[in-house]
């Protein structure tokens, strides 16, 4: 089975501007989930969809690829992310359909790639369509995220998700 992890890094950002170019702990933010990605042996192809030529560069040297410039509509700060999904498949996978697209968000750098690992068994042995890594916590009683249909990641004893 094919498997395509795609990271969607926009070049602009209302609230950080540039942040996944920017440096966070010696490499730049869209860097450390391209080089989780291609630490998991499934993951057969990690593509990087931007709109940028700066981050296509940190994308590249990372080690992942980036076919092209996504379009400018697909670019904005209100486009949802399946289209951008929906576009990167069909430009540049071409009749190569993946049997899984994995959906790696540039802003959550401190997934391990184990977590990606996991995911793709949930997604291939439970047949589930929705595996995000995500876990629930609780902080002075509130619910800081919801337990999620296939839950990928759990805390260690070093503390570590």
């Amino acid at each position: 089975m094919t498997i395509v992890a795609i990271i969607p890094a926009r070049g602009g950002s209302k609230g950080v501007p540039r942040k996944n170019s920017r440096n966070m702990n010696g490499k730049p933010l869209v860097a450390w989930s391209i080089e989780q990605a291609l630490a998991v042996p499934e993951v057969s192809r990690v593509i990087v969809s931007t709109d940028s030529e700066n981050i296509a560069e940190i994308a590249r040297q990372a080690g992942a690829e980036v076919p092209g410039l996504r379009p400018a509509h697909l670019a904005q700060d209100d486009t949802p992310t399946e289209p951008v999904l929906i576009h990167a498949i069909k430009t540049w996978c071409g009749d190569d359909i993946p049997g899984l697209v994995m959906l790696l968000q540039p802003t959550s750098p401190l997934r391990l790639p184990d977590s990606i690992g996991k995911a793709r068994n949930c997604a291939v042995t439970r047949r589930n369509p929705l595996c995000p890594s995500a876990k629930a916590m609780r902080s002075s009683g509130a619910i800081l995220a919801s337990r999620r249909p296939c839950t990928t990641t759990g805390t260690g004893r070093d503390g570590r998700t």
